[in-house]
């Protein structure tokens, strides 16, 4: 139940891309996790680009993780 489906940036499949899992809770219905790190976001906008580099700054670099 993704809040933001279509005509915006962060779709549910852009999420996914960017290695994002939707994992809401009752006071954040737009939380997402990153897949890599286990980082926690919140308080995505319609616009916000999950591959973006704003969201990347605040995140894990999946090319390093492992490494």
């Amino acid at each position: 139940n993704w809040p933001f489906l279509e005509g915006c940036a962060c779709t549910p499949e852009r999420m996914a891309e960017a290695g994002f899992i939707h994992c809401p809770t009752e006071n954040e219905p737009d939380l997402a996790q990153c897949f890599f790190c286990f980082k926690e976001l919140e308080g995505w906008e319609p616009d916000d680009d999950p591959i973006g580099p704003g969201v990347v700054a605040h995140v894990c670099n999946p090319s390093t993780v492992g490494g």
